[in-house]
């Protein structure tokens, strides 16, 4: 009887060693390496979910080119500034989108400027928009006295769309922007809107909405320059 006692218990030794062996090996991943990958791999999704709603890019190149250049001439995100300030509540990490390092917010019509003072009849249309994109800038080198702006791009179904909407805020950009000097564009079925939160800011917004145009070679046509002569 002992010995078949002991024959079952190193049987049953050999049978957990076996067992054992082919357990797969852990790999430990330090904690600073963890803590990095949500956020991008979330960030990732984000972009491409939002790409999926967009018949073109979620921004122009010609946008993000020239937000670059911008940068260049000491114009840079105002992102961080704006959030300190609480100039814009609607502004928050789910509507930022990094593009070339740039951030963009992703907004809907309630929250655009554009909702002010606009007829029923220009918003209902400009409810076809398919995408409201914000970019928040201002000038670094002004010290105390920061000029700002924001440069806002509205995406359309097609070139048609988009002409139409820039015919609405040629007809109600001094209502919707009231005391500032607005500018718009078109790019194909891209409508591009600079504005700005005080008339003075008009004035240095002006010459880089210029630069603006120039660079992409935008036609008389497609151009709006606002209610006042500047």
């Amino acid at each position: 009887m002992k010995r078949i006692l002991l024959s079952l218990i190193i049987l049953s030794f050999f049978a957990s060693c076996k067992k054992s062996e082919q357990m797969p090996t852990v790999t430990t991943v330090p904690e600073s390496v963890t803590d990095s990958l949500p956020n991008v791999v979330q960030d990732n999704q984000k972009d491409t979910l939002v790409n999926q709603n967009h018949s073109g890019d979620l921004v122009l190149n010609e946008v993000v080119t020239f937000v670059s250049k911008m940068e260049q001439q000491g114009l840079i995100s105002d992102t961080v500034r704006l959030k300190k300030l609480h100039q814009y509540k609607y502004l928050n990490t789910d509507s930022i989108h990094y593009i070339n390092n740039y951030p963009f917010y992703k907004i809907v019509l309630d929250d655009a400027r554009i909702n002010d003072g606009i007829n029923d009849e220009g918003y209902a249309f400009m409810q076809k928009a398919k995408s409201i994109v914000d970019y928040f800038y201002y000038n670094k080198e002004k010290g105390n006295f920061i000029s700002d702006g924001i440069i806002e791009q509205w995406e359309f179904k097609d070139n048609e769309q988009a002409k139409q909407a820039l015919d609405i805020i040629r007809d109600n950009g001094n209502n919707i922007y009231f005391n500032t000097n607005p500018f718009a564009c078109r790019i194909k079925n891209y409508v591009i809107i600079f504005h700005t939160r005080a008339m003075s800011f008009s004035y240095d917004q002006k010459n880089i909405f210029r630069q603006f145009t120039e660079d992409n070679k935008i036609k008389e046509a497609d151009l709006y320059n606002g209610p006042y002569r500047m």
